[in-house]
């Protein structure tokens, strides 16, 4: 009688601990600012941004990825070269892309400006998507400075077996 009682009472609570766990991650929007930010920081508004993307060179923050997720660069403020390439094969879903883009109302200075990702010729690529890194919106952001090794050479936006790219309102030279 005990050991009935003792998994009538196990079952159910591993039955609650697998929905938990099972239950889908929910997307958010996260502030990314190098000029002031740190990847020690929540990034959940923009007066705690990180500094850097998570899959950008140097990240030093915790972050999980979830489909959907919104990655807003504040306006006005450059990434160097240190910092690049971003680097991922995740992505959002046909119904919710992942957003790398911007906020018109957050920025540095005294006007609103793009983001800049300024390769500064050292690297070959500023976004690298591959694999799976599906369904994802690149929006109202400046790419320039990219290290072009020959006439094929590399390009700002590079795309390795994913679809769903939309790439918008961007400034690439």
């Amino acid at each position: 009688m005990r050991n009935l009682r003792s998994t009538s009472f196990i079952t159910p609570l591993i039955i609650i601990l697998l929905l938990l766990v099972a239950s889908p991650v929910m997307s958010a929007t996260y502030y990314i600012d190098f000029g002031s930010g740190s990847d020690s920081n929540t990034g959940l508004s923009t007066g705690t941004p990180w500094k850097r993307h998570p899959y950008m060179t140097g990240w030093a923050g915790r972050y999980t990825h979830a489909a959907g997720d919104q990655f807003i660069f504040k306006g006005g403020v450059t990434w160097d070269q240190t910092c690049l390439p971003i680097q991922f094969s995740v992505g959002g879903t046909l119904s919710n892309h992942d957003y790398y883009g911007v906020s018109t109302s957050w920025y540095a200075g005294s006007a609103w400006s793009r983001p800049i990702f300024d390769a500064q010729y050292a690297r070959g690529v500023i976004f690298w998507m591959h694999q799976t890194a599906n369904c994802v919106t690149i929006d109202g952001l400046d790419l320039r400075g990219v290290k072009a090794t020959s006439n094929f050479g590399q390009s700002s936006i590079s795309i390795e077996g994913c679809t769903q790219l939309t790439v918008t309102n961007c400034w690439i030279h």
